[in-house]
């Protein structure tokens, strides 16, 4: 049975899934809406002699965390963004995190990699950075390693 076809017979039953995630109509759409597209895209991987359903709630589990790390309660400022807020933190613990920020502006200055460490920090996956930069996926892992291994050795000194 062709994958299309499973999808459209389980609509029902993938929102009302959905709903399980989230009270909140729109944001249960939105589930169920990228777990079928998930599901179309990867529908070369499904197993037509295995059941659809506890593969599609798979699918849509890890859509729903990767939706979830996104919208965590801290969010990563990026490079460009200004840090000026009320902050409960002691003075010792802003100036770290000063001295955090503005190594990863200096070291997006020196190089491409950090961009996709700044997207991957903010709950992208390879696939979505390859496809938002227009780069293959191998150096997406690349550039997220050696960007890495960079704010690392400037955070050292």
């Amino acid at each position: 049975m062709k994958i299309e076809r499973l999808v459209v017979e389980n609509l029902t039953w993938l929102k009302r899934k959905a709903h399980q995630y989230y009270s909140d109509d729109f944001d249960a759409d939105d589930l169920a809406s990228e777990t079928i597209e998930k599901i179309l895209r990867s529908k070369d991987k499904f197993d037509s002699r295995k059941s659809f359903r506890p593969w599609a709630l798979t699918v849509m589990h890890n859509t729903y965390i990767t939706q979830y790390n996104r919208r965590k309660c801290v969010p990563f400022t990026g490079m460009d963004d200004d840090y000026s807020y009320a902050s409960p933190y002691m003075a010792d613990q802003e100036l770290a995190l000063s001295h955090i920020l503005s190594a990863v502006r200096d070291c997006a200055r020196k190089s491409v990699a950090i961009e996709c460490v700044v997207l991957y920090a903010k709950g992208y996956n390879y696939d979505e950075i390859s496809r938002m930069l227009g780069i293959p996926k191998g150096t997406v892992m690349s550039r997220i390693s050696n960007g890495r291994k960079m704010l690392k050795e400037s955070l050292e000194l």
